[in-house]
């Protein structure tokens, strides 16, 4: 049986072969992240986010709609935590309130009266993405390891998936990332396969792939001094044509 890592061809890949490698990606990525620190961790997750965020903004911008402000902002901010300019103290309220509404916003669940306050000011009144959300999801998520990681206090009565972080572990939101991808390409495409593998044939989602495994590759192996430049660059990137980024926003 084949071991599939972020090297592999995934265009070369058979329907069933790429649907395995795609099942088994979390595990590549950890197994590439494998002793690195919390930096080279961080760095990887940021320069997929600077490319997914602009995608969806390049999509909503063909909707006439502008990007949720909470997403630069989280970005900003665990931007200056990976140049050492702040510490998780600086953004622990924040992050504990952004995903208490992430929460409440994909389970119903109840949420304090002052994170009730944080929901009503920031989203009350606007109605954002599937893909937007799931942005949200992540940034909160890695602020809260960060948190965690630096010794700060949470309560783990509400955030207990984070009581036991002992690294930056969120290759799951590059998988819930490339799902979505996956979505828009099926609609444009009109592909109405459920296991997605006639999809994965694509050259559109092979690009995606190729784009997230060279990111990859290229944080594990990128000395600090160039992490600035490195994310400036995914920051201009559209990781799919423009007609897939408005379809992966639809509402």
């Amino acid at each position: 049986m084949a071991n599939y890592t972020l090297d592999t061809d995934f265009r070369a890949l058979k329907p069933a072969q790429a649907q395995k490698w795609m099942c088994e990606f979390c595990g590549m990525a950890e197994k590439a992240f494998d002793g690195q620190g919390t930096g080279v961790r961080l760095l990887g997750n940021l320069l997929l986010l600077e490319a997914y965020i602009n995608t969806i903004r390049r999509g909503l911008e063909k909707q006439d709609t502008s990007l949720c402000p909470l997403i630069p902002k989280g970005l900003e901010m665990l931007t200056s935590y990976l140049d050492g300019r702040v510490e998780a103290a600086s953004f622990r309220d924040f992050a504990s309130n952004l995903y208490a509404c992430v929460l409440h916003y994909n389970t119903g669940e109840e949420i304090p009266e002052a994170q009730e306050a944080f929901y009503e000011e920031n989203f009350g009144d606007d109605e954002f993405c599937a893909s937007e959300w799931s942005v949200l999801e992540w940034i909160g998520g890695l602020m809260l390891e960060l948190a965690v990681l630096d010794g700060e206090e949470l309560d783990f009565d509400f955030y207990e998936e984070f009581e036991d972080v002992e690294k930056i572990d969120l290759f799951y939101k590059m998988e819930d990332m490339m799902n979505d991808f996956a979505d828009s390409c099926a609609n444009v495409l009109q592909i109405h396969d459920q296991t997605m593998m006639e999809v994965y044939q694509t050259e559109p989602y092979q690009n995606v792939v190729g784009f997230v495994c060279d990111v990859l590759k290229a944080a594990v192996h990128a000395e600090p001094e160039q992490y600035a430049a490195l994310q400036q660059e995914c920051r201009e990137m559209m990781m799919v044509p423009e007609e897939y980024a408005a379809e992966l926003v639809r509402v």
